[in-house]
């Protein structure tokens, strides 16, 4: 896990990197970049890309915005968490998604609360499931698998940019794999991922990339009811002010 601290105040980087050393789980391998200099950061994040990201916003010569921006571009899962002064960035901050936005001083308590909110989101992001297929053993991050299909004595696993066949026998055992990674079964033929669900309907839900699948009618309430929590989760992970 690669987290990085940006402050052009040397002694709030000790600080932060101070608070995330003492709060990280030990069975957590974090490594933990802080820097103050402009030059020193906008050459680091060149290079690399991070997990996690604790942004300044009024640093000398450059925007935490627009850092957090291109730390977006490197890797578009990173968490960004704006720690700043001035109140009047906050809609600047969730222009570009940013996951939570702490003022200075920092408030260690709810610094380490909503660090672990976002160190368990990372974690679940990073996953990966190793699942037989017709192709042999593949390793797949559950994030990216939109849907698992039944399809005649075959089950298809749909992820963004590809597809697997896995023997029928493997269904259940890829049910259970993916239990805990914001799944439902909206038919006895179909199992989605609700990261990927734009809208539910009576009879069938409508994914970001347009594609429609069925809901049966047994299941229609239990699924408009579960992705209707999923959705008020999810908010939750944002902060109330």
């Amino acid at each position: 896990m690669k987290v990085l601290v940006c402050d052009d105040d040397k002694t709030a980087v000790e600080t932060i990197i101070k608070i995330i050393h003492k709060t990280t789980p030990k069975e957590i391998n974090i490594s933990i970049t802080g820097l103050s200099k402009t030059k020193d950061i906008l050459e680091n994040t060149e290079r690399n890309s991070y997990d996690i990201a604790f942004l300044d916003i009024e640093m000398s010569s450059l925007n935490g915005i627009k850092l957090g921006a291109i730390l977006q571009k490197k890797n578009p899962h990173c968490i960004l968490i704006f720690i700043s002064s001035y109140p009047q960035y906050v809609t600047d901050a969730f222009s570009i998604k940013a996951f939570q936005y702490l003022y200075k001083p920092i408030d260690e308590k709810r610094f380490q609360r909503e660090y672990m909110k976002a160190l368990q989101i990372c974690c679940k992001i990073k996953a990966t499931c190793i699942f037989n297929t017709l192709e042999g053993k593949k390793i797949i991050q559950p994030r990216d698998i939109l849907y698992i299909e039944t399809y005649y004595k075959r089950i298809k696993i749909v992820t963004i940019h590809e597809i697997f066949l896995s023997s029928i026998k493997n269904k259940q055992h890829v049910i259970e794999t993916l239990k805990n990674f914001d799944f439902i079964s909206v038919h006895q033929s179909f199992y989605v991922n609700m990261n990927h669900i734009y809208s539910v309907h009576s009879n069938y839900v409508t994914l970001y990339n347009h594609k429609q699948l069925p809901i049966s009618i047994a299941r229609s309430e239990d699924v408009k009811k579960a992705f209707h929590n999923f959705i008020i989760q999810q908010a939750l992970q944002y902060p109330d002010f």
